[in-house]
């Protein structure tokens, strides 16, 4: 089976200004558009966490939208504890992003593999747009003739394998 990405939905919705929309439910439709741009690239299982709020206790638990999988904590739960249980289940499958340092160390403790949500939002920007500065943007200074100075290390296998599974994205 391939990778299955498991998103801290308004974690990622903060770090990355180009997701503001307004209300939580614009910014809600505004990562899910995101996301399904990305999944039309890259054909990943995306499921999107959300803690409810008390308007949200009226929605399902989980649906699909736009191809998305999207889970809401429920009532007296949070998103940080579904994404960790669903970290747990998938195993190494999993890739969480999200900046939470307590969802991160839970995941990586579940053997998943984590990446930062700012990373991501420019992964995503990257793959679908075609570089950081989205469609419109600027893709920031040409730095393709540097080259890294300096003693190199080689990372640890953890940290390896979890590169190489990010690079898959």
């Amino acid at each position: 089976m391939g990778t299955h990405i498991v998103i801290d939905g308004y974690n990622l919705i903060r770090q990355c200004p180009g997701l503001f929309r307004g209300t939580i439910a614009d910014e809600r439709e505004a990562l899910l558009d995101f996301l399904a741009a990305y999944k039309k690239v890259r054909a990943h299982s995306i499921t999107a966490v959300f803690d409810a709020a008390a308007q949200d206790l009226l929605m399902a638990r989980s649906e699909t939208v736009k191809g998305i999988r999207v889970r809401y904590s429920g009532p007296g739960g949070s998103a940080d504890s579904v994404i960790k249980e669903m970290a747990r289940e998938l195993g190494e499958r999993a890739l969480v992003v999200s900046s939470d340092r307590d969802v991160s160390g839970g995941a990586r403790a579940s053997g998943a593999a984590v990446m930062d949500s700012v990373a991501f939002y420019s992964l995503v920007m990257e793959r679908v747009y075609g570089g950081p500065g989205g469609p419109d943007g600027d893709d920031g200074p040409d730095r393709s003739g540097t080259r890294k100075k300096g003693p190199s290390k080689k990372p640890s296998k953890k940290e390896r394998k979890t590169r190489q599974r990010i690079g898959k994205l």
